[in-house]
């Protein structure tokens, strides 16, 4: 809870100034303090604070289950070799399945709970796009969805960790063609842009990456903000898809952690990809109009310099 030396009336989950002052400012010491600035900052120490209590359950949990599976898996490993009629084999074979897909689940869970380490080189973004494009080849034929394909080829190298922007680009393909194909669209598009751009204004993400988990373990006194100036040179990455979009509440919650509306999906997907692009000092931001579509938009700073997080 903030200090009562703010002298903040909380009413209905809204931060209010003190009732003899208008203006959306006070004095407070010797510096004036914007009430909704300290309200994002005490969101974002619930959200430190939740992030690591999070992520230390989830680290424990998620080793145990490991352990488990390994045995089981190796169990069914052994019953595979033997001589089994068809029944046998193919029950068998459900069981693998199913553990191959906890396997699944835990490796994200522990990617989620202890991120990294991230191993920066130079990078071609457009190259690392065009990777994720064709590891989800097969479901844009799959269910007929025509892709749009924009890349700027005036993008320089940059500094990056190949394997987990391919992995973010991918997790949000697959999202968009998950949105697409289920949702009774008569219009079945996925556009992908990068271009070269400058922030207009300066932007600011207090998220919930796992940067903040990793201070708030240390025992760091704020979550570090991720920050963009203005006029940064700046690479945009842009995915839009004809899906019907996103409704208002979700669109609040929609990188907080373990939030799905997927029947079989562990809210962490949208999560990692946070992290992924915070790590590399970028934002990721997303606009979404109910029955029209979404657009998720990457800003990656041309010259980060892929400090070790």
């Amino acid at each position: 809870m903030l200090d009562k030396k703010y002298h903040i009336v909380i009413l209905e989950n809204h931060l209010l100034p003190p009732p003899e002052i208008s203006q959306a400012k006070w004095e407070y010491g010797n510096e004036d303090q914007d009430y909704l600035g300290i309200l994002q900052r005490e969101k974002a120490h619930q959200a430190a604070d939740k992030m690591s209590a999070i992520g230390e359950m989830t680290s424990k949990i998620s080793h145990e289950f490991r352990n488990a599976l390994s045995s089981v898996k190796m169990i069914l490993e052994l019953l595979l070799e033997n001589q089994l009629c068809e029944s046998e084999r193919n029950s068998l074979g459900i069981a693998m399945q199913g553990v191959e897909h906890m396997e699944h689940i835990i490796a994200r869970l522990l990617h989620f709970s202890r991120p990294g380490p991230y191993n920066f080189n130079s990078a071609n973004i457009n190259e690392i796009t065009e990777t994720a494009l064709s590891m989800c080849q097969i479901h844009f034929l799959r269910n007929d969805i025509e892709l749009v394909k924009v890349l700027d080829d005036e993008i320089p190298v940059m500094q990056l960790d190949k394997m987990f922007i391919e992995e973010a680009l991918t997790n949000l393909l697959l999202n968009a063609i998950h949105a697409v194909s289920s949702g009774n669209c008569t219009k079945k598009q996925i556009t992908v842009k990068t271009c070269l751009t400058k922030m207009r204004h300066r932007v600011e993400d207090y998220s919930s990456s796992r940067l903040n988990f990793r201070l708030a373990q240390e025992g760091n006194d704020f979550p570090s903000k991720v920050k963009i100036n203005n006029n940064t040179p700046c690479v945009l990455i842009q995915i839009i898809d004809s899906g019907p979009g996103i409704d208002t509440v979700s669109l609040e919650r929609i990188f907080e952690p373990f939030f799905t509306q997927k029947p079989k999906g562990t809210g962490l997907g949208l999560s990692i990809v946070q992290q992924t692009v915070n790590a590399h000092g970028g934002i990721i931001k997303v606009n979404s109009v109910y029955g029209e579509g979404s657009t998720f938009d990457i800003f990656l700073p041309l010259q980060y310099c892929g400090e070790a997080r």
